[in-house]
């Protein structure tokens, strides 16, 4: 059990059952400098699992040498005058980690954080006014858009994440088409500037209503800055 989690007390304490605990104050992880917090405690249970299975430390550490997220985890997909992140996080705890993290690896001087996302429809609702205070609470721009709104009304679920955002006494914009809000932040994204887009980073559909759309998160950035590319030649 991680033993930086507000469940732990109360858990531990009912658990009838031998309790291991780790936290990310793992001194062998220091070999790995790149782990963002968040993943930090990922591989901190991955290694206290491995050391109760008898594996040596040294075992360990060269095989985390060689771990690479999987797709659409914490995944630049472009990474020149601006960046662009996509990241599965659907949940208010998951944006907080990612978000937070962001500023802190990559804006650290100057640049804003450009947050593109939306909710399931047909899923928890209750979640959507903190995923928008979280992400108010961490972005310079937000704008909400489409993701898997199934038979939900995609607006009522933009409003519903936008009293989070305003909570934080923050604007938002709303473009329905996801394909549309990325092109937007990506035509608004100056020098130092990252975008980041959550909620559907490797899945390859997209739900309205009752039909599943073919769609892919990270072509559909290559080709929105190909065709601006292209577009400005031509100018």
């Amino acid at each position: 059990m991680n033993v930086d989690d507000e469940s732990y007390k109360i858990i531990s304490q009912k658990s009838k059952v031998k309790i291991q605990k780790y936290n990310s104050k793992v001194k062998s992880l220091e070999e790995l400098p790149e782990l963002t917090k968040f993943n930090r405690y990922n591989y901190a249970a991955a290694y206290k699992v491995c050391r109760e299975l008898g594996v040596s430390e040294e075992i360990i550490l060269k095989a985390m040498k060689t771990f690479q997220l999987p797709e659409g985890r914490w995944e630049l997909v472009y990474d020149k005058e601006f960046k662009v992140m996509i990241d599965f996080a659907h949940t208010p705890n998951a944006l907080l980690q990612l978000l937070s993290e962001v500023r802190k690896k990559y804006l650290k001087r100057s640049g804003r954080l450009i947050h593109v996302f939306g909710a399931a429809g047909l899923r928890d609702s209750s979640k959507r006014y903190e995923m928008g205070r979280v992400s108010a609470m961490n972005s310079d721009v937000i704008i909400l858009t489409e993701e898997d709104y199934r038979t939900e009304d995609l607006y009522k679920i933009c409003e519903q994440i936008g009293e989070g955002i305003k909570f934080v006494n923050k604007s938002y914009t709303m473009i329905e088409r996801r394909i549309d809000a990325i092109s937007k932040a990506i035509e608004m994204a100056q020098f130092g500037d990252i975008i980041v887009l959550t909620g559907k980073a490797h899945e390859k559909s997209l739900c309205r209503g009752k039909k599943e759309y073919p769609w892919n998160e990270k072509e559909t950035v290559e080709k929105i800055i190909k065709s601006l590319k292209t577009k400005n030649v031509k100018n």
